[in-house]
Order: C-alpha cells, then sequence, then structure tokens
C-alpha cells in the first residue's frame, strides 16, 4: 500500500497496512504542545501524504485529531490504534 492509497475511516490500521511519510513521536509531551508540533509536522509534508503520530497524553487523544480536522489541515484516515496507554493516529495532509 503506498501514501497515497485510501484507507477506509473506522478500520483499524496497522504499520504494515498503512505506509507513512513521517512520523511524531510525542510521547513525554503535553497539550497544546502535541497539536502544535503535530501542525509543525503537517506543514513539511506534500498534499496527501501520511503523518504517523505517537501520543502518551490521554488529554492528546482526542484534541490533537479534532484541531487537526477543525483548522482542516488533514484527516485521520482509520482508527487509532492504543497500547499501553500510547495512542498513534495516521494523518493524510489535506
Amino acid at each position: 500500500m503506498t501514501a497515497t492509497s485510501v484507507v477506509n475511516k473506522g478500520v483499524p490500521c496497522t504499520a504494515a497496512e498503512t505506509a507513512v511519510d513521517a512520523t511524531a513521536d510525542l510521547r513525554g509531551r503535553k497539550c497544546p504542545m502535541t497539536f502544535v508540533y503535530t501542525k509543525l509536522e503537517l506543514e513539511r509534508l506534500e498534499r496527501g501524504q501520511i503523518l504517523k503520530v505517537i501520543l502518551d497524553y490521554a488529554p492528546s487523544f482526542t484534541n490533537v485529531p479534532r484541531s487537526v480536522e477543525l483548522q482542516d489541515l488533514g484527516e485521520v484516515i482509520c482508527n487509532p490504534a492504543e497500547q499501553g496507554g500510547e495512542k498513534t493516529l495516521w494523518i493524510r495532509k489535506k
């Protein structure tokens, strides 16, 4: 699967199923900086590329995807994966 392939929102993603163009490892960061760093990483990408975001601060699990979509920066392309208090998002840049 390429980074520009369509991934159905609502379907679980795994690293093997989703090609990523960049990764933002934001473990140890808190809101609002998790969104700020996500936004900066998205700005570096081309339209249609995919950013993988790794979070471990629970409020960021909802704040980051909501802020990305509200500011029309991108869209979460599948269900976030949560494991061991961490959540991974895959965001396609608009």
